[in-house]
């Protein structure tokens, strides 16, 4: 991989500003791939932008991943902040799997690096703590256990220096551009970019986001700490309203009610660190068959229609991970 010109064909690495750059580009690549399919544009196409993005990641893994002793503090793998530069930011770390360059398997051993860096306070900014939590989840996705949701939730509501009740401490009606008491001369007191836990509530701890264009398919992956026992959401989209509430005993019982519009199909995940040690799930009461298709994931195995559903865990065994 080389440094990026103004003009390239080919995939590089863009560094020091770089690995922020070059994450961007798979991302947009991954998407693409996506798209192209979704429109029925030639297999080519996709294929293109697929084989773009396969590079990037590896060119990744290649120049910028380094071992946990080379990282500060070293508590676990990081990712550098460019080539042939030994400092191990946080953002660097974060940006990669939060832009899902890394399966959540894969995702997992760098959870005690991201903790590290994010305590007693978050290393970032307030525009970039969404990559932050991103990753967090991701993490969880790939993990038996709570500790990165609970974490993520934990960072979220946390009270002090670099915290969004802070700025709610401080008179803020809206998010500020910074953390409060950072760059007063530059920061206002209405920007939307530091408002990530409006997005990270609704996609990671309701767990609902759109699978396809236009919400033909939605994700329902709720991802809540343990100490949320329960809650509610209602979320619009274009063909109508998903609304969904759970109820739970960590470790012990799991209960989801969910209303899924008429014309939408929704893809329904439970986090496993919080289900009973061996469960089953059942529909309106009758037993579903399941699927895992990651470690932190208990997953009915066919997508639900239009209606209204009971979705709960019943004792059973749990199957392993990447089974049907």
């Amino acid at each position: 991989m080389r440094e990026c010109t103004r003009s390239v064909a080919t995939p590089c690495l863009c560094l020091s500003k770089a690995l922020c750059a070059t994450r961007h580009v798979f991302a947009a690549h991954t998407k693409l791939a996506w798209l192209a399919t979704a429109l029925g544009r030639p297999p080519a196409e996709a294929s293109r932008y697929a084989a773009t993005a396969a590079q990037l990641r590896q060119g990744l893994l290649e120049n910028l991943l380094l071992p946990k002793e080379a990282c500060n503090p070293p508590v676990g793998p990081c990712f550098a902040d460019g080539q042939n530069v030994t400092h191990s930011s946080v953002q660097a770390t974060m940006y990669v799997l939060g832009s899902g360059v890394l399966t959540p398997e894969e995702a997992v051993p760098f959870l005690p690096f991201l903790v590290a860096r994010s305590t007693p306070f978050p290393r970032c900014s307030a525009a970039l703590s969404h990559f932050l939590f991103e990753a967090l989840y991701t993490i969880a996705e790939g993990q038996a256990s709570p500790e990165a949701a609970d974490f993520a939730f934990e960072l979220l509501v946390r009270d002090g220096h670099r915290s969004w009740r802070e700025m709610l401490n401080q008179g803020a009606t809206m998010t500020l551009e910074h953390w409060y008491g950072v760059n007063f001369q530059k920061h206002t007191w209405a920007h939307p970019w530091a408002a990530g836990p409006a997005a990270i509530i609704v996609r990671r701890i309701y767990g609902i986001r759109p699978l396809d264009i236009g919400y033909r398919t939605v994700a329902v992956h709720p991802q809540p700490p343990q100490n949320l026992t329960h809650g509610a959401i209602t979320v619009p989209s274009l063909r109508g309203k998903v609304a969904m509430s759970w109820e739970m005993l960590p470790g012990k019982r799991f209960a989801m009610t969910l209303s899924v519009p008429g014309n939408t199909k929704a893809d329904v995940c439970l986090p496993v660190g919080l289900l009973p040690p061996r469960c089953d799930l059942t529909i309106n009461g009758a037993a579903a068959p399941t699927s895992r298709p990651h470690a932190g994931q208990l997953c009915l195995a066919e997508r639900l229609g239009g209606g209204g559903w009971q979705v709960a865990t019943t004792e059973g065994a749990l199957q392993s991970p990447g089974s049907e």
